[in-house]
């Protein structure tokens, strides 16, 4: 999929973990994110870190006997076969600065850093996350607020 397709945004891994576990809370949201995206309404920007935390949300999800490991494996293979644009993480002192600023992880604010750096919207499924910043970031995007 080419960046003209669609739309570009930055997802996190809390969206892209209930693409495998609909059942979580906002999983039919989500849903509608990954078919807008497989319709050529969006694309994904995403930091080059975001397959090893979708890994680990995934293996969560097993431990947790909401998936099986086999299809863990399965949901893994697909999302590691979406095209995706991947980006370098952003500047250590911009992710540094957000962290500080809106008491987030590193990890959280390489997303931030991302979509600001790239000027388009985050959406999360990390309520914590957008709570913190949703005040001052009008391009973070909460899952809940989500309509194609």
């Amino acid at each position: 999929m080419s960046e003209e397709q669609g739309k570009k945004i930055t997802v996190d891994a809390s969206i892209a973990v209930k693409w495998v576990n609909p059942s979580e809370q906002f999983g039919d949201i989500a849903g509608q994110i990954l078919q807008d995206y497989e319709q050529g309404k969006l694309s994904f920007a995403v930091p080059e870190f975001f397959y090893y935390e979708v890994a680990s949300g995934i293996s969560k999800a097993v431990a947790r006997g909401d998936i099986t490991r086999e299809e863990g494996l399965e949901a893994l293979d697909g999302i590691l076969d979406m095209e995706m644009e991947i980006y370098s993480l952003p500047d250590v002192k911009t992710v540094y600065s957000f962290s500080q600023t809106h008491r987030r992880s590193i990890y959280d604010c390489f997303y931030l850093a991302l979509a600001q750096r790239l000027r388009v919207e985050f959406w999360t499924a990390d309520k914590k996350l957008y709570d913190a910043v949703k005040g001052e970031l009008q391009f973070v995007k909460w899952i809940g607020d989500y309509s194609s």
